[in-house]
């Protein structure tokens, strides 16, 4: 499972191409098309979700800038 700014995707079986299948609700299809650089494949129905908190978002900056800290920054109160 692959976790963006945008929304979610898993890969399909056999091929492993990513396939959309949830988004935030404020995050159209169409905007996420856009912002994706291959043919976007989406699945027959798509989960929507919540936008992430603001400490949601810094976890997951934080997660990609220093993946070493992602335990401790996961365990934050």
């Amino acid at each position: 499972m692959v976790i963006t700014d945008l929304g979610v995707f898993k890969p399909a079986a056999g091929s492993q191409e990513l396939t959309l299948v949830a988004r935030y609700e404020n995050v159209s299809v169409d905007k996420i098309r856009e912002a994706t650089g291959w043919p976007l494949t989406v699945a027959d129905t798509i989960d929507i979700v919540a936008t992430p908190t603001a400490d949601e978002l810094r976890v997951f900056a934080t997660c990609i800038r220093e993946p070493k800290s992602r335990t401790q920054v996961m365990h934050i109160d």
